[in-house]
């Protein structure tokens, strides 16, 4: 079901009435949600602290097909607290301005728990950059600047450069899906995390693609994530790649949905190869599965 409201003030004189919705009308804490106005105007929209930048979406709207369709990404925190929530919509148009409130509800993730159980000596294994067991020719790089990492969180394209479906950057199996909340023991001592990304499965080698347009603003090597990719997709939506092996791209890069930007390896603090995919939407950390889910298939 999609949460849909319309106002009756917007009078017959004008453009039909405006119809706004939050896709899905059901969410997860973690996840991100759509916000569709179908209304032409100016459309400015906020979800709770979170500012909502509205753009043109190509997409047919299935609810409004003669209006103009313009969209907006919002990011429902992990651990949000169940419960009814509203994003506040405001339309001006011919001189008069409305606000829309469209409810939608959100539900406890019911994310997955994990016993990690290391020996007493035991410890993530440490691979430098370019140090990997099935590629040990392969060229170091340097570290990155120092604080590079923090500006490219910080990065904020205020233009879209993402466009419909998002990808799995690799097609395998998950290692440990988004949220799992972990048990980690070594020894006497134990410890609690939560793992807010996806972990994806490789052999080494295989080629990570980018799930979509944007501009890659940090890649090199860093000593916990390891040779890292982040890319800005604009409007504060960036997605993050660590544990590479070679890189593809480099820092300035336009790159496109699918453009291989590194190969899955194993640097960084890690057990074994894997990709680690973070999206971090407005500052949060949401579930890329849920990304990937959000934007169908364009038409």
């Amino acid at each position: 079901m999609i949460a849909t409201v319309v106002l009756a003030a917007w009078t017959s004189a004008q453009s039909p009435l405006p119809v706004v919705r939050v896709e899905p009308s059901v969410v997860p804490d973690g996840s991100p949600v759509l916000v569709v106005v179908c209304a032409p105007g100016r459309i400015e929209g906020r979800f709770e602290n979170q500012p909502l930048r509205f753009r043109g979406d190509t997409q047919a709207s299935t609810a409004a097909l003669d209006r103009p369709r313009q969209t907006a990404l919002a990011a429902i925190p992990y651990a949000a607290k169940p419960g009814p929530r509203e994003v506040v919509v405001r339309i001006t148009h011919a001189g008069q301005t409305q606000i829309h409130h469209a409810p939608f509800t959100v539900v406890s993730g019911n994310y997955p728990t994990s016993i990690v159980v290391t020996p007493p000596r035991s410890k993530a294994t440490l691979i430098a950059a370019g140090a990997e067991p099935h590629r040990k020719n392969a060229p170091p790089l340097p570290r990155a600047e120092p604080g590079s990492f923090s500006r490219a969180l910080a990065s904020n394209t205020k233009a879209r450069l993402w466009r419909g479906r998002f990808l799995r950057p690799v097609i395998t199996t998950v290692t440990e899906p988004y949220g799992t909340s972990r048990l980690n023991i070594r020894g006497r001592r134990k410890w609690r995390s939560t793992h807010l990304a996806l972990d994806l499965d490789g052999q080494g080698g295989e080629p990570v693609l980018a799930s979509n347009g944007g501009v890659v603003v940090a890649a090199g090597h860093y000593p916990g994530s390891g040779n890292t990719v982040i890319i800005d997709h604009g409007d504060r939506l960036l997605s993050l790649h660590f544990h590479n092996d070679r890189l593809h791209v480099k820092r300035g890069d336009r790159v496109k949905r699918g453009t291989a930007i590194a190969d899955v390896g194993a640097t960084g603090r890690v057990t074994g190869p894997h990709l680690h995919l973070e999206i971090r939407l407005n500052g949060h950390r949401v579930s890329p599965e849920s990304l990937i889910d959000l934007i169908p298939p364009e038409k």
